[in-house]
């Protein structure tokens, strides 16, 4: 008994003895997290040039760089434009890939995008953004103004370009200045105050002063004329008055609306935009939907997508005009040369009288306000073609009209 107790002590002595020599291999075996990655990029990129040059070194002992490479070349770059590189980290013998983000990457020479382990965790892809390519922007190949509305400029669009400045011409004199702007059109209208011919300048410029450093603007481009009479221009005060105008600014300067001023731009974090449009983002996180929106006391509309709504636009029956900032317009609005009156509750106003304090007007049943000679009801009314208000108590080409405003035979 004893011999057998000391042979069972013996064997459990052993056992220990090979699971802590077990233990002691999968200690000094088992491999290292590599939590954080630092890397040196070096490039040598130029516009109008060959594709150039990229590469990449490890900043540890812990892994080393196996490929750097342009994932977006085209052979050849534009200014403005900004390269991509691809980064193949391999962990060296005894380390593995932990999960890497922003915080976990230091990238010196550009700016870090991603990381994206492979299947076995040895290898990681960090993906990266070198500085925008050094040169000077494009020239803007077509800058014109549309049919309708008055003061709408719109110019083509050029590549890289991260912004552009315009300028606004009355014959020999600047009149405003928008310095930056995001859009590729502009509304003039309210800056047309004076009668005349009118034209714009565009080009492209950097968007802010780190674009500054490698890129320059690019050259001029000048839109025909756009005749502004008496009337149009009355109409352009009376917008820039009712604070209804788009363009925004102040001392010869301004922006388009999304971005500046009053417009959705200026909404910060509420306002968003991607390629589709501008949309708002409530403090709950929701955004309006196929809805009218009262933001900054002003109304917008938004789509079934949710996306801001400009120009004329028919809601539950009723039109509207929203400014190119999406705020609605509210009072007489004159669009094409014709005037309508808009009111903020049933939108466009048509078919029937509409009085202003001591005045009255005639709205066809478009909406555009009536001049002249006009029949209602069997009585005939004159409305003054300046003004469009009804003429009372006056004799009009021979004929005595009233002060009800109706022709007496």
């Amino acid at each position: 008994m004893r011999y057998n107790n000391k042979s069972g002590r013996l064997w459990l002595l052993l056992a220990a003895i090979t699971i802590m020599a077990a233990g002691f291999s999968m200690v000094t075996y088992a491999e290292e997290a590599i939590k954080t990655v630092s890397v040196t990029v070096t490039s040598s990129v130029e516009a109008e040039a060959d594709e150039g040059t990229v590469s990449a070194t490890s900043n540890s002992s812990k892994y080393r760089v196996v490929s750097c490479d342009f994932a977006n070349s085209r052979g050849s770059w534009k200014a403005g434009e900004t390269p991509k590189v691809n980064i193949r980290l391999e962990a060296e013998e005894g380390y593995y890939f932990n999960s890497i983000n922003a915080g976990k990457a230091t990238v010196k020479g550009a700016v870090y995008s991603s990381a994206k382990k492979e299947t076995d965790n040895h290898s990681l892809i960090l993906s990266v953004k070198l500085k925008g390519v050094k040169g000077t922007l494009g020239t803007v190949e077509s800058a014109y103004w549309e049919s309708t509305p008055l003061g709408k400029a719109r110019w083509s669009k050029v590549e890289n370009a991260p912004a552009y400045e315009v300028k606004l011409y009355c014959g020999d004199s600047m009149v405003y200045r928008v310095e930056k702007t995001s859009s590729t059109n502009y509304d003039f209208f309210s800056h047309m105050t004076t009668r005349g011919d009118y034209y714009f300048k565009v080009r492209a410029v950097a968007k802010t002063e780190s674009e500054a450093d490698y890129l320059k603007a690019g050259e001029w481009t000048e839109s025909d004329n756009q005749e502004i009479t008496k009337r149009d221009a009355e109409a352009a005060e009376t917008r820039k008055s009712s604070g209804n105008g788009s363009s925004g600014g102040s001392s010869g300067s301004g922006s388009q609306g999304p971005g500046q001023g009053d417009g959705p731009g200026s909404q910060n974090p509420g306002w968003e935009q991607d390629r589709n449009g501008w949309w708002y983002r409530n403090a709950d996180g929701t955004y309006p939907v196929n809805s009218w929106q009262l933001i900054n006391d002003k109304w917008y509309l938004f789509d079934m997508g949710g996306y801001m709504l400009t120009g004329w636009q028919t809601k539950d029956g009723r039109e509207y005009y929203l400014t190119t900032n999406g705020d609605m317009v509210t009072g007489w609005f004159q669009y094409n040369r014709v005037w309508y009156y808009l009111d903020p509750q049933v939108g466009k106003v048509s078919g029937g009288w509409l009085q202003q304090g001591g005045d009255w007007y005639y709205m066809n049943p478009d909406g555009s306000m009536a001049v002249g000679w006009i029949r209602y009801k069997d009585n005939w009314y004159y409305l003054d073609p300046d003004s469009g208000r009804m003429v009372k108590d006056r004799v009009v080409e021979k004929y005595y009209i009233n002060p009800d405003g109706i022709w007496i035979p």
